[in-house]
């Protein structure tokens, strides 16, 4: 790959990261020594096969690092409705922005306290995403569900001192483009100069990009930035493409945002409006963090733009490829995590091995929330990668819970078929145990039964669907795998297979753990027994 002009490249080393940050305590919920002790041999364990399998991806597809996570770090979306009743639920978020106290921009209604906002479920609070000048004060409006999501992302990217990626499988849209927008804004102003790398598969992965040219969506960006800083826009200088692999069905799929390899936005949500900021929105998973691990997301990036010559537009428009990041981590981080991406077409899949090494190294208990473990049809060919591990583990004696979307969530983030799914993983520990164990048919179905439970996502045990579209199943799109309540992931990467690029974290540590079991899956699980599938062997 050719470097940027001299000047751009020695402009990247001129500035000197300072300052160390101190690591927090994230939680007051504490794993207990045993499970601090199991996190430590689940890591181990999946470290030292990675080490075996993948040696020359060491440092680049994956690694072996730590993270500091502050109090915040899990980002679950929307955050406020577990266990709710319908008339509970708001109905319609968007105020009419012809009216006087609705913002136009976010198109939330303008408040001063709580009791100015009509819709229930909101809260009166600042929101710093509607930010676009420094020393400009927050707009306070009637925030609910999922709106704190946008702040999530907005912050990530004003926290950039020199180097920001973002990366995700569509470019953000509505309201998420607006605080992408107000934050390269603030950073233009702030710094004396910030490099950016945009990487997505297109403006739209579903549709052709025929008339949303890289040109296009990069002027796009660069003039609503010159609109809100029009003295300082010119400090940006940035890098964007669509990354599809000529010849194949692969492309990008990871959800990244770091900043300056220090700070990273890992996991499932791809920031689009459409998805997550309306009256029935998708529920997803990502986590922040800082530390050397912000860096391994960052330099799984590097080696995406470096892989091969990519297609790329610039600005200044002549400017070319920007040099690789490589700012230096200023936090320290002590939870153990393998950061763990794959390369579909390009190479080396190392993602799919470490979540099978996960499951197969489970000793008690396997949670799964995922949007499917089928992709297209309930076939040999398009049953999850990890089918051989979640069947030894139930083989093995362990509880296996796996909650999935639903078949009427919003188009694309819909289960295929969860009754058959059901039925097909219970017939492979069926088999296995009929051919392993030496027990008979039925015998054998009945173990089955009891090790392996499954149930389409609710947010609420009362709530089938959406108050406001009855025809509307609520869907889950989190990636989010769990062994003996010790170690677990977060990230893009789906069960179901599929030729993409991906990345996320392992993070084996029993305080991580002890959070998001309390403060996400335990939710799921409760209120998702409500539609718990019956054993289809059972009389």
């Amino acid at each position: 790959m050719k470097f940027a002009p001299t000047l751009i490249s020695s402009l990247i080393f001129s500035i000197l990261l300072a300052s160390c940050g101190r690591s927090t305590d994230m939680s007051e919920l504490k794993g207990s020594p045993e499970l601090v002790q199991r996190a430590q041999e689940i890591h181990s364990e999946i470290l030292n096969k990675l080490q075996l399998e993948f040696p020359k991806e060491k440092g680049s597809i994956w690694s072996s690092t730590t993270i500091d996570l502050k109090p915040d770090w899990m980002i679950q979306s929307p955050n406020t409705l577990w266990g709710l009743t319908a008339s509970q639920i708001p109905e319609n978020m968007d105020c009419n922005v012809t009216k006087p106290n609705c913002d136009f921009e976010f198109k939330r209604q303008l408040c001063n306290v709580t009791a100015d906002c009509d819709t229930i479920g909101t809260e009166c609070l600042p929101l710093d995403a509607s930010v676009s000048r420094l020393g400009q004060a927050p707009r306070k409006m009637c925030l609910g569900m999922a709106d704190s999501l946008i702040d999530r992302y907005y912050h990530v990217i004003v926290s950039s001192r020199l180097e920001l990626d973002v990366a995700s499988l569509q470019v953000p849209t509505g309201r998420f483009f607006t605080a992408l927008i107000n934050g390269l804004s603030v950073l233009s102003q702030k710094n004396p100069r910030t490099f950016v790398r945009f990487l997505f598969s297109g403006y739209d992965s579903t549709k052709l990009n025929l008339f949303n040219t890289r040109e296009k969506i990069l002027n796009r960006i660069v003039d609503g930035v010159r609109s809100r800083s029009p003295e300082t826009y010119n400090r940006l200088f940035m890098n964007l493409t669509w990354f599809t692999f000529k010849g194949e069905l692969s492309w990008n799929h990871s959800k990244i945002v770091v900043a300056d390899g220090n700070r990273a936005l890992v996991g499932g949500h791809n920031f689009l409006d459409e998805v997550y900021l309306i009256n029935q929105p998708i529920f997803d998973l990502s986590m922040e963090y800082r530390g050397e691990g912000a860096a391994k997301a960052r330099d799984f990036l590097n080696y995406i733009w470096n892989f091969i010559e990519i297609d790329l537009v610039s600005f200044p428009k002549d400017m070319g490829p920007l040099p690789t990041f490589s700012a230096i981590p200023t936090t320290r981080g002590t939870v153990n995590t393998l950061s763990v991406g794959r390369l579909g077409a390009l190479g080396s899949n190392v993602s799919d091995y470490a979540l099978r090494h996960l499951i197969q190294s489970a000793k008690t208990k396997v949670s799964i929330v995922q949007q499917n473990i089928y992709n297209n049809a309930v076939t040999d060919k398009f049953k999850t990668y990890v089918f051989d591990a979640i069947v030894d583990a139930a083989v093995r004696g362990l509880d296996i819970e796996i909650v999935l979307s639903n078949r009427h969530a919003l188009v694309t983030y819909e289960a295929f078929d969860i009754k058959r799914e059901y039925k097909e993983t219970l017939e492979g520990v069926v088999d296995a145990l009929v051919k392993n164990k030496r027990l008979d048919k039925k015998e054998a179905q009945q173990i089955a039964c009891k090790r392996i439970s499954m149930a389409p996502f609710r947010f609420s045990r009362t709530v089938k669907f959406w108050p406001s579209k009855t025809d509307r199943d609520p869907g889950v799109h989190s990636k989010f795998v769990m062994v003996d309540d010790a170690s677990f992931y977060i990230g893009s990467h789906n069960l179901y297979p599929s030729n993409l690029q991906e990345f996320g974290n392992i993070v084996s540590d029993a305080d991580a753990a002890a959070h998001v079991k309390a403060e996400f899956y335990d939710k799921v699980w409760r209120e998702s027994q409500a539609g718990k599938l019956p054993c289809p062997f059972e009389p």
